[in-house]
């Protein structure tokens, strides 16, 4: 989805260099696109320079500089802007939106002063790669352990993982038995119904995600040889369900997330047959409304879909679509892998290469979004398209 989620938006300007004394020098106004952009120097920014009502423009050029003469003097307040087409974005940032982008800084005596442009994301907070079908295990023996979600900024600003909520949607992926029927809340298109409800810890910019960053969200965080290639010693969180007879093992290398509402065993265990998982943020977790669904115990949290970053709707194949858990407007489609205990996940498909950054494909249908991997590889870029 594309989203903005946090973004931090700022400005920068440096100064260098001095005028020889009695000669009114120019003053350079060099214009830089963000670090995250394929390149620095801004052709075609409109410059403008104003101190005491006396205002002057200028265009950059093909360095990226324009230039006042005799105006290399303390004072002046200076703005550069420069509008992008959809096209040119999606050039520069391999998100094709358009949109607008502005630096301001004030002058002093030095000759020379750059401005880092600024503006809103574009793109957002995505899941990256989903793990739920488990591994084969050692003789057959099926290991579940090993899931994991990871959590990947596919934009062009820092975001900020601080008070994300991540959950599992309620219903069955398929016809897992005859008789199995879809979950009777897939008609309210204006929320999603979730079984277990975690949230990030944080007070708002104590975990950042750089652009083309990302973080593991573990089952459980912990080497999973030999029944699983994965080791999650190293996932940013787990999901570590306390209990008094200490089933769930805590994790010493990896820290926990907080447990907002669970529904399930010992674990939080997505469904091995499809893992259907959304990632919002609401200014009160634990005061999500509950629903009761009949026969089954404990309650349903219902989340409001304009809450909703981004979701991804897994079944059990491509014949169960009428399971569909999450609304059309969060993910038209949905995304399988050939089966239980396969040792499959579900990974987006990396459409860009943008100054050392990946950007993955997110148009909010997980059919077109997402292919099978095989192993996982929570944490690791996939190559560019076409590379």
């Amino acid at each position: 989805m594309d989203m903005r989620v946090g973004a931090l938006v700022g400005l920068a300007w440096t100064f260098s260099g001095c005028g020889d004394a009695g000669a009114p020098a120019d003053l350079r106004v060099r214009v830089e696109y963000p670090v995250a952009y394929a390149t620095r120097p801004v052709v075609g920014a409109s410059v403008t320079i104003d101190r005491g009502g006396v205002v002057r423009v200028a265009v950059t050029d093909a360095s990226g500089e324009a230039r006042f003469e005799g105006a290399a003097s303390p004072g002046w307040r200076v703005r550069a802007e420069r509008a992008l087409a959809p096209t040119e974005a999606g050039v520069l940032t391999g998100h094709a939106r358009a949109v607008g982008l502005a630096g301001e800084g004030v002058s002093s005596d030095a000759v020379s002063l750059t401005l880092t442009l600024a503006g809103p994301a574009l793109g957002g907070l995505v899941i990256r790669e989903l793990y739920y079908s488990g591994s084969p295990g050692v003789g057959g023996n099926h290991y579940f352990s090993d899931q994991f979600v990871e959590l990947y900024n596919n934009s062009t600003e820092t975001l900020y993982a601080d008070g994300l909520c991540i959950a599992d949607a309620h219903g069955a992926a398929g016809e897992i038995n005859p008789g199995t029927r879809p979950t009777r809340f897939a008609s309210d298109g204006d929320h999603v119904y979730v079984e277990s409800v975690w949230q990030v810890p944080g007070g708002g910019q104590e975990h950042p995600i750089p652009p083309g960053g990302s973080v593991v969200i573990a089952h459980d965080g912990a080497p999973h040889q030999p029944d699983s290639p994965l080791d999650l010693s190293d996932a940013d969180w787990e999901t570590y369900n306390e209990r008094p007879d200490g089933r769930d093992v805590d994790s010493p290398t990896v820290a926990n997330l907080r447990r907002v509402i669970f529904n399930g065993g010992f674990d939080w265990l997505l469904p091995v047959f499809g893992g259907s998982v959304v990632v919002f943020r609401v200014d009160d977790p634990d005061a999500l409304e509950r629903v009761s669904v009949p026969g089954l115990p404990g309650r349903r949290a219902r989340v409001p879909a304009a809450a909703v970053i981004d979701a991804v709707d897994a079944l059990m194949d491509g014949e169960s679509g009428r399971f569909k858990r999450v609304p059309a407007s969060l993910d038209r489609g949905f995304t399988h892998v050939s089966g239980t205990y396969s040792g499959e996940s579900v990974r987006r498909r990396t459409v860009a290469m943008v100054a050392g950054r990946v950007v993955v494909q997110d148009t909010d249908d997980s059919g077109e979004d997402f292919e099978v991997a095989s192993p996982p590889s929570p944490g690791r870029a996939s190559p560019a398209a076409g590379q």
